[in-house]
């Protein structure tokens, strides 16, 4: 299946069969960490500060390793809907994280749980996109930051 079809078929289990696949070598190249770095350095002031910081849909863990590694003192949660995702980020990052397999729909956190949530390219891959964000509105702290990244869509097919 290819990356367009998913984007077409959000159904959790054609996502995470999809995901599966490719939880080794998603995100590597110099493009992806060249927007890597861009994003990270976009978002430092707001993860600073973060301690309590969810990275939703986390994948291989490429933006947790910046996150645990990053000065100060937080605590760091890694959500996939891939076990095989989660498997490649908890041998990728190496440092203390909390890992969690979950759809995005249904995050199995209390209400105000985190002050920083991340989000990196899982929008585009979800149906309701509106009940998704408010799940994560409902898990983040009052004051706290939702940053979400990802892959401009639009509802025109010749756009």
């Amino acid at each position: 299946m290819a990356a367009d079809e998913i984007s077409r078929d959000r159904r959790p289990s054609q996502i995470a069969a999809y995901f599966s696949r490719l939880s080794d070598t998603y995100g590597d190249g110099v493009y992806y960490g060249n927007r890597r770095k861009a994003v990270l350095e976009a978002i430092a002031p707001e993860f600073a500060a973060a301690r309590e910081l969810l990275d939703v849909g986390c994948g291989n863990g490429a933006y947790l390793t910046k996150f645990i590694a990053a000065p100060g003192s937080r605590r760091v949660t890694g959500v996939d809907l891939t076990f095989e995702m989660l498997l490649s980020a908890r041998n990728r990052v190496g440092g203390p994280c909390r890992w969690i397999r979950a759809n995005v729909a249904q995050l199995p956190f209390k209400p105000e749980s985190f002050d920083f949530i991340f989000a990196s390219h899982v929008i585009q891959f979800i149906g309701d996109v509106e009940g998704v964000v408010a799940e994560f509105v409902r898990c983040l702290q009052t004051g706290g930051v939702l940053i979400a990244t990802g892959q401009a869509t639009t509802a025109c097919g010749r756009c």
